[in-house]
């Protein structure tokens, strides 16, 4: 979510939406606004630093407004976006209260073929239009129920012909869509490039709805595991989102230039340590210098650097 407890804020009081505004006071900030970020104002900063930097940068002109927490608020809001990112994966991981990560690949399979669609042949690179694909409300209906019985949270949905058929539903995908991994899945006998394009579209859809239920806007990233996702979704917040695809070449593309703090797992210390002991900047030197890495800080600590560069958190991969 886009600085969710402050967007929160701004739902009943429009106004903090064009001033600096941030929740918290004098001694600590929780999270500050887009026109307060302009400033430098960031979460986990004393509020009397924020109040003075928005002052002097602004020449005077503006001034930080401090608005106080509300959990029962945060709370009720986190369950509305819960409620709509659920329709889409029932096995939803949320990370607090304003940051989900989902599995989209079952109901892409369901989507795109797994419930009666006629899914037209061709090759890859062929152009398709969206309008292919069927977004009515009354197929996405049906899509979730079949999911939701799946995960064992409906009781009275009807089976679809490809549950029948014994279609295999792959989950090695997190907020992404990977190389299907069963010829049983209807996604193995599409270009992938269709594949994509849809889940980017899937994911505007899902964006549009968490929007229009909650009043708040959401960033997203599109990718292969749960690691670049979350990076992706930071590349074009707020209100944005990113797709990265799932060969090595466009995953070392898209981190290798990324400066090592942009990744999660990697804190000031190690940043230090790795900056100025071995001179690792970015995530490219850190896969460049992978046996200087290794050697110094030995096999356990190495070897999640290692996957961090090759952008697998995991074991095992996705």
């Amino acid at each position: 979510m886009d600085s969710f407890s402050i967007s929160g804020h701004i739902l009943t009081q429009p106004r903090l939406s064009s001033v600096p505004a941030c929740v918290g006071g004098p001694s600590m900030i929780s999270t500050s606004n887009y026109p307060a970020r302009k400033y430098g104002v960031r979460a986990a900063m004393p509020g009397y630093i924020g109040k003075i930097l928005v002052k002097e940068l602004s020449g005077g002109k503006e001034e930080l407004v401090f608005v106080k927490s509300d959990y029962e608020l945060y709370e009720r809001k986190s369950g509305e976006v819960r409620g709509v990112l659920e329709e889409y994966d029932p096995g939803l991981r949320m990370g607090g209260l304003d940051e989900g990560v989902l599995d989209l690949e079952p109901y892409l399979e369901l989507l795109l073929g797994g419930v009666g669609v006629d899914v037209r042949g061709g090759n890859e690179g062929d152009s398709r239009e969206d309008g292919i694909v069927d977004w009515s409300e009354n197929r996405h209906e049906l899509i979730r129920d079949i999911i939701w019985k799946r995960h064992g949270k409906l009781s009275n949905a009807t089976p679809s012909a490809s549950e029948t058929a014994g279609t295999t539903t792959t989950t090695t995908t997190t907020t992404g869509v990977s190389a299907p991994q069963s010829i049983n899945n209807p996604l193995s006998r599409l270009p992938p490039s269709m594949i994509h394009k849809t889940a980017q579209t899937l994911l505007q859809t899902i964006r549009r709805k968490v929007h229009a239920i909650t009043g708040l806007t959401c960033s997203a990233g599109l990718a292969s595991n749960p690691l670049l996702a979350k990076i992706a979704s930071d590349i074009h917040k707020p209100n944005g989102q990113c797709f990265v695809g799932p060969s090595q070449q466009e995953i070392r593309q898209f981190l290798h230039p990324m400066p090592i703090r942009k990744v999660g797992g990697i804190g000031r210390v190690m940043e230090k340590l790795l900056r100025e002991g071995i001179g690792v900047d970015t995530v490219g030197d850190l896969y460049e210098k992978r046996a200087e890495v290794w050697t110094s800080f030995g096999e356990k600590t190495g070897e999640n650097l290692m996957r961090i560069c090759v952008g697998f958190r995991e074991r095992g991969g996705s």
